[in-house]
């Protein structure tokens, strides 16, 4: 309700199923080469958040066993895969990811491209993997698949946060190294950028605190389709808001004197309650 008035995905992205036959999906899967056959991702199974497992299978792509025309989606083109079958039936229904090669997906994937003068691939693919585009796609897909139409109607910010390409950029390159090969250290490199990533774009929704807590608590203690083991927020806090940015504003309360007064003078006293509580967890940081 409180993102109500806010636009959606379908107005700065296109969102497409990808390839379907008319016959069983098994027969039109191969592991090699073979005439009028494209490189592709056909298991949902293998995307992760911003990053893909496995290598590519080669699809079927000859019209006569195609249904619908989905092979004529532009893949050629830098877009986002992400699966249409739930990776999860928990919160953490979706993973998404950039791909520049040019492959194509089955129907248990879906494409999505950019439109025109619309934030960048990184941007959209942090959103999508947010806890707030998880938690949205979650709750308005049933329990086996994802609803092309929730995906569309994902929230948008106003206004995506600077710096938020460079951070995707760091883990999606990160996060090339090979599952299982990761050390505690990269791992919780990984954890970091990702924790950034998350807080930027729950920042640039600006929900009240109590939103915010609620959207965190949901998550908790779920499984997320991270490339790399990650570890859930502490139940109970507003851990996101716990970013590089709000370590600023907290510093800047200092030198201010009154900056805290005049900001948050008009909040009400639940959710100033809740502001403290998170700003004492920076601070005992």
């Amino acid at each position: 309700s409180y993102l109500q008035s806010a636009g959606t995905l379908s107005e700065i992205a296109a969102v497409h199923r990808g390839i379907e036959w008319r016959s069983d999906q098994a027969a039109a899967v191969r592991n090699n080469a073979q005439p009028g056959f494209v490189p592709g991702i056909h298991a949902s199974g293998a995307m992760r958040m911003f990053a893909t497992t496995g290598a590519p299978v080669w699809l079927d792509a000859r019209p006569e066993r195609l249904l619908y025309k989905a092979i004529d989606l532009p893949w050629s083109e830098p877009k986002i895969l992400a699966n249409a079958a739930r990776v999860s039936r928990g919160p953490w229904a979706l993973a998404a990811a950039i791909d520049r090669t040019g492959i194509v997906a089955s129907q248990q994937l879906f494409g999505i491209w950019r439109k025109p003068g619309a934030p960048s691939l990184q941007a959209l693919a942090a959103l999508l993997n947010s806890p707030l585009g998880a938690a949205f796609i979650s709750s308005h897909s049933p329990p086996d698949r994802i609803r092309v139409s929730a995906v569309r109607a994902v929230p948008i910010p106003h206004s995506f946060p600077v710096g938020l390409d460079d951070l995707v950029d760091r883990y999606c390159k990160s996060a090339q190294s090979p599952s299982g090969l990761f050390t505690s250290g990269s791992e919780a490199g990984l954890q970091s950028l990702l924790d950034e990533i998350d807080g930027l774009v729950m920042q640039a929704f600006d929900l009240p605190p109590k939103l915010e807590r609620a959207v965190l608590a949901y998550f908790h203690g779920a499984q997320r389709p991270t490339i790399q083991p990650w570890q859930s927020w502490p139940a109970g806090t507003l851990a996101l808001v716990s970013t590089r940015s709000s370590k600023a504003h907290l510093s800047a309360a200092r030198a201010g004197g009154s900056w805290i007064s005049d900001t948050f003078r008009p909040l009400p006293k639940e959710e100033a309650i809740l502001l403290r509580e998170a700003l004492d967890d920076v601070e005992s940081r």
